[in-house]
């Protein structure tokens, strides 16, 4: 329709969930958000979204250091 524009945003995060604590040990799961936001006109008059949820690592806090444990 005319008058209408379009619009698309990448996503790309990283996101650290919250910590489980196992005796003196912390970890936390690291993981990236990926994907296409998009949508048509103004308002709500439609849009969607594809997104992919992937883990990557792990975070380990024990003894006053943090090391990251990759997910392969």
């Amino acid at each position: 329709m005319r008058g209408q524009t379009s619009w698309y945003n990448k996503i790309d995060q990283r996101l650290v969930g919250p910590s489980a604590t196992f005796g003196d040990r912390q970890i936390q799961p690291v993981a990236h958000l990926s994907g296409w936001q998009w949508g048509n006109g103004r308002g709500a008059n439609g849009g969607g979204a594809f997104v992919q949820l992937r883990p990557v690592a792990v975070l380990v806090h024990e003894h006053g250091a943090t090391r990251t444990v990759p997910v392969v």
